[in-house]
């Protein structure tokens, strides 16, 4: 993707918080990829953010997560688009604000995640128990990311249950997520929102305006969440940084600020 409406000249193309967040992420991947043999990759993979109600889960993982990536193609795609669309945005609104817009959608993008996946646990959860399992079969599996564990649990029940059901519940629950990609797609927002008539190149060869990228990349990541296709993709996510993203923007609206 490209985009051909800003000359250089007036702006400075890696202007200072989004070098930050470059630099950091950069690092902090480096880090995870050195040291992942090492004594600390339980410290590196306890800054994901896993699900409430889980011993893995901690409160700051919501933030700690933002600068965790997976793989070096999921760290340059989400870096490049920061790049991209954040160094312009940065240009006009300041590091101070940039900063704010970012770490609120990435906390944003989290909250949505865990919502949306509390609710599909709910849902896993109430079938199972119409189907006889025991809650205290549920809970426990709740507390054990040990999967030779897990299947001994639901062994000793001795009850018939949907196999198919009983993984969906136990990996939602078990589930985790890393990523400054919600923080990324609310960027995109506000690009799409500053200047809707932009052209931006898909594969750099195929141009479309900014407000429709923008709105065809929500309804694609919401469709995509509900439907469940591209399945280990945290769509939710995604329009978690889109959602608080837009709010923002029409909050610094009412006041007056945005532009």
């Amino acid at each position: 993707m490209s985009y051909n409406t800003f000359q250089p000249g007036r702006y400075q193309m890696l202007p200072e918080m989004t070098k930050y967040l470059l630099v950091i992420n950069g690092l902090i991947y480096l880090a995870t990829y050195v040291l992942s043999n090492t004594p600390l990759r339980p410290f590196f993979e306890s800054l994901a953010l896993y699900q409430p109600g889980t011993p893995d889960f901690h409160l700051w993982q919501i933030f700690t997560s933002v600068f965790m990536h997976g793989s070096f193609l999921h760290l340059f795609s989400n870096m490049f688009s920061l790049w991209m669309f954040g160094a312009v945005i940065e240009n006009i609104w300041g590091g101070r604000r940039f900063l704010t817009y970012y770490l609120v959608t990435a906390v944003g993008a989290g909250v949505l995640y865990l919502l949306v996946n509390q609710i599909e646990i709910g849902i896993a959860a109430g079938k199972l128990l119409s189907e006889g399992a025991p809650q205290a079969l549920l809970d426990a599996l709740r507390k054990t990311s040990d999967l030779d564990v897990a299947n001994s649990l639901i062994a000793q029940t001795g009850i018939p249950l949907d196999g198919d059901l009983l993984s969906k519940y136990y990996w939602t629950v078990h589930s985790s997520v890393v990523g400054a990609s919600g923080a990324v797609f609310g960027i995109i927002l506000a690009f799409g929102m500053m200047f809707p008539n932009s052209l931006i190149y898909l594969y750099f060869a195929i141009p479309i305006k900014a407000k429709w990228f923008v709105i065809g990349y929500g309804v694609f990541e919401f469709i995509s969440g509900i439907s469940g296709i591209q399945s280990g993709i945290a769509h939710f996510a995604h329009v978690g940084g889109m959602l608080f993203g837009y709010l923002m923007i029409r909050y610094w609206k009412k006041r007056g600020i945005f532009r």
